[in-house]
C-alpha cells in the first residue's frame, strides 16, 4: 500500500504498510461492503508483521519509543475528527510492568496515552501505577499519586478534590520509589532533570521529598520556580464541601419523612 512509513526498533529498516490477506467470505461478497480492511507495518528484514488499527491516516510522528526504539505512528481519522499516537511494537505487544502501568491493557489496544513510562512525552497513566501513592492530600486525605499531561504533577485521586502541585517544564522524569521520608512520611520521588534548563553542577535525577528535602528546593530557588506547598485551599476542596453538605442535606430529610410517617401524617 505505502511503502517506508515508519521505522523498524530492531534493525532501523523502513517499515512498509501493506493491506493483509482478506477473509474468505469477503472476498466472495458475502461480507459487509464496511467493513474495515486489515492492514499492517512490515518489516521484511525480520520477517515482522505489526497490525494496525483498520481506521484512520498513518504517518510517522517523529518520537521514538522509550521502552521498545520503534518509531511512533500518528493515527488521524478525518470523519471522527479524532488523532491519536501508537507505537506499532506496543500496540501489538502491550508493555507490562509497574514502571509503564499498561499490564491491563488487551492486546491491540494500548496508545501512547495509556502508558506511565517517565521518559515517554505521549504516556499519560499514573506512573508507577495505582498501587503506588506518593503521599495524602493535605485537603481530603485521599491518595495522591504521580500524573503527567504536559507537565509532571502530584494531585489528589478523589474527584471533589482538585489539589495539585506541578512540577517545573524542566522536570522530565518522576517516578515514585520505595522509601519514604521520615519527616512527613511521603514517598521519595526520583526527579530527573533537563540538563540545558538547570544550573551548572546541577545532578541530572536526585531522589527526594519534594515537601521537605533541601536538595530539591534548592533547585527551584537557582531557577526561580515557586517552591512547593503541602497545604490545600478552601477552593481545591470546596468539591468535598459539596458533597458533604448534600449528603447531610439528604440525611435530613429522610429523617423528616419518618417522622412524619410515624405521626401518620405523611404527605407526597
Amino acid at each position: 500500500m505505502r511503502p517506508e512509513v515508519t521505522r523498524c526498533g530492531f534493525c532501523s529498516n523502513r517499515l512498509a504498510l501493506k493491506q493483509l490477506n482478506q477473509p474468505t467470505a469477503r472476498r466472495s461478497g458475502n461480507m459487509r461492503a464496511n467493513e474495515p480492511v486489515r492492514r499492517a507495518l512490515t518489516c521484511t528484514s525480520c520477517q515482522l508483521n505489526l497490525v494496525m488499527p483498520p481506521f484512520g491516516t498513518l504517518s510517522a510522528f517523529g518520537a521514538t519509543c522509550p521502552i521498545c526504539g520503534f518509531e511512533v505512528v500518528r493515527i488521524e481519522n478525518s470523519e471522527r475528527h479524532t488523532e491519536y499516537k501508537i507505537c506499532p511494537k506496543c500496540y501489538n505487544d502491550p508493555p507490562s510492568g509497574r514502571e509503564v502501568n499498561a499490564s491491563g491493557q488487551p492486546r491491540g489496544a494500548f496508545r501512547c496515552y495509556n502508558g506511565s513510562h517517565a521518559r515517554c512525552p505521549l504516556a499519560t497513566a499514573v506512573i508507577g501505577g495505582t498501587d503506588t501513592v506518593c503521599c495524602v492530600c493535605p485537603g481530603c486525605s485521599s491518595p495522591c499519586n504521580v500524573r503527567k499531561t504536559n507537565l509532571f504533577r502530584v494531585s489528589c485521586s478523589s474527584s471533589h478534590c482538585s489539589f495539585a502541585y506541578f512540577f517545573p517544564r524542566f522536570v522530565d522524569g518522576v517516578v515514585v520509589t520505595d522509601t519514604t521520608c521520615a519527616n512527613c512520611a511521603a514517598k521519595k520521588l526520583e526527579v530527573s532533570f533537563l540538563r540545558t534548563m538547570v544550573p551548572p553542577g546541577t545532578p541530572q535525577s536526585m531522589s527526594v521529598c519534594i515537601w521537605c528535602d533541601q536538595a530539591y528546593r534548592t533547585v527551584l530557588e537557582l531557577t526561580g520556580e515557586p517552591q512547593p506547598r503541602r497545604t490545600a485551599t478552601a477552593r481545591d476542596i470546596e468539591g468535598v464541601h459539596a458533597v458533604a453538605r448534600a449528603g447531610r442535606g439528604r440525611a435530613s430529610r429522610v429523617v423528616q419523612r419518618s417522622r412524619r410517617v410515624r405521626r401518620g401524617g405523611s404527605r407526597t
